[in-house]
Parts: structure tokens; sequence; C-alpha cells
């Protein structure tokens, strides 16, 4: 996504969601396991020819863009009726997505390929608030049973901890 595009993004949500941006190490940038954990990439279009924007360059124009953003929060539509779920609820929504999927083996333990990564995005995008996280878990809980009742999942009837 753009700068401008994630400054709206962000600002919409300030009511309900506490937020970080994370800047890239100068020389480095992010880890694709850090990259794994964000829930937007944002992208700063460059000169072609010399592409590459310095720390204190990239950190001044989303600030700027989030300032923009900002005076016009008021004119803003009001956020969601409930919060988003925060990122400890998402995250075991998530393990328990995967460990049910190896359960039933649509998953590979030894090469589940981007699955998780796919479904760690959507999710993020979705943004469903902790009554719907909850929701799901108890579906996914029920699915388990399910399966393992009938004989459809073997490899770990566990209940996957958060």
């Amino acid at each position: 996504m753009m700068a401008d595009a994630v400054a709206e993004d962000l600002v919409a949500k300030l009511a309900t969601t506490r937020i970080a941006i994370l800047f890239g190490r100068e020389a480095s940038g992010l880890t694709n396991d850090e990259l794994q954990k964000c829930h937007c990439h944002l992208q700063i279009p460059a000169n072609p020819d010399y592409p590459s924007l310095n720390l204190a360059m990239a950190v001044q124009i989303v600030c700027y863009e989030l300032f923009k953003h900002l005076s016009l929060r008021d004119t803003l539509p009001p956020p969601w009726d409930r919060p988003p779920a925060n990122a400890e609820q998402t995250e075991g929504l998530l393990r328990h997505i995967q460990q049910l999927l190896l359960d039933v083996g649509f998953l590979d333990a030894a090469n589940p390929g981007q699955t998780m990564t796919r479904l760690r995005r959507l999710l993020t995008r979705v943004a469903p608030d902790s009554t719907e996280v909850q929701m799901l878990r108890g579906i996914l809980k029920e699915l388990g049973r399910a399966g393992s009742a009938s004989g459809a999942v073997g490899l770990n009837d566990s209940q996957p901890r958060d």
C-alpha cells in the first residue's frame, strides 16, 4: 500500500486500536520474520534511478501523511461497533487454525507453504473483533471435535494452546 492509503487507514482505526509503525534498519530493512508480524506493508515510491530512501526520509513521509489525515479526522465515519481483536487474540486464532489444518492433513508440517502467511494477511485485512474471533474459535473447536468423533482427525486431537 502507498503511504497515503496506509495513513488514512491508520487514522480511521486510532479510536479503537493501538497502532505501531515499524521502520526497517537503514542498511537492510526488516527481516522476513518481522515482516510476517506486520499487518500491512507500506511502499514509498522513489526515483527508479535511486530507489532507496534513508530512514529519516521515510519517517518524515509517513508522519506527513498521518498529519494530513489526522487533520481530516472529524470528517471520517465512526468506527465499527466494536474494536478489532488485539494481536494476542488474532495470533491465538491463527494457531488454532494451523493446528486444525495440521490435524486434518491440509497442512504438511514439514512443508506448510504460504497458507498461514496468506491467512494472517486475510485476518489482519478483515480485522475481526474479539467476539468474532471467539466465535471462529468456537466453530474450529466444534469442527475439530466432529472430525475427531468421525475419525477424520487423528494426528492430534488436543486443543490448540493459546
